[in-house]
């Protein structure tokens, strides 16, 4: 999916953060899982200074749905596959060094939508009748555009904090994606409807931003002075 320069980079950034601590701070690490409205996947906290933590991570989610809608005036099958994943690369600030984060960074997405829209029946019109290979299809697709998105956002729950080493953990913010891009396009009698992309779009352009709220739990494992 074009991310093994951002994969790279990351591990950079992240051995960068490690050697760059100060060495008279205690150093303290951890790792989490954790799901939301942006997949399901997991984290490495690294402790950069007692008010900062960092942050890399990576979720993914896929979904495929198939099935008929037949309240139309012509019935259709449909099959949509949902594919997100995303890298993201954060800076938490603790202004009481412990419970609260206030967090800002990045987001690499890479998610798309992609639906197809076939008839199943005929459809009868002014005593003529039109067979589903002439009605045509529908194809749609939605992705998000290209390239690195800021995030801003609360969480709750100092992966890296003191005490029993097992953390509940919860992240409330918006990565600002830029508005989805559709594209739509069809064959046959229904191709016309691919049109409609036009209007779809001006709607879409009201939602540039893409909230994000997960769940999660962490694990601190290396804690020396």
């Amino acid at each position: 999916m074009g991310t093994h320069w951002l994969t790279t980079l990351l591990v950079g950034f992240l051995l960068v953060l490690l050697t760059s601590a100060d060495s008279h701070a205690q150093k303290k690490f951890a790792v989490g899982i954790n799901g939301g409205s942006n997949g399901i996947g997991g984290e490495g906290i690294v402790r950069i200074h007692e008010r900062v933590n960092a942050r890399i991570g990576f979720h993914t989610f896929a979904y495929n749905q198939t099935g008929s809608y037949n309240d139309l005036e012509v019935g259709i099958d449909y099959d949509g596959d949902l594919d997100m994943s995303n890298y993201s690369l954060l800076v938490d600030f603790l202004p009481f060094k412990k419970f609260l984060r206030v967090t800002a960074g990045f987001y690499k997405m890479d998610w798309a939508l992609d639906g197809v829209a076939i008839p199943n029946e005929s459809y009868d019109f002014e005593d003529r009748t039109f067979e589903p290979d002439r009605l045509g299809t529908l194809t749609t697709n939605l992705v998000y555009p290209d390239g690195l998105s800021p995030y801003f956002g609360l969480g709750f729950g100092n992966q890296v904090g003191g005490g029993f080493p097992l953390k509940f953990t919860m992240d409330l913010g918006m990565i600002r994606t830029g508005a989805p891009e559709i594209t739509m396009s069809g064959t046959g009698l229904i191709a016309p409807t691919a049109d409609n992309a036009n209007s779809l779009q001006e709607g879409l352009n009201e939602f540039e931003w893409y909230p994000v709220v997960r769940l999660g739990l962490s694990f601190s494992f290396i804690n020396a002075n």
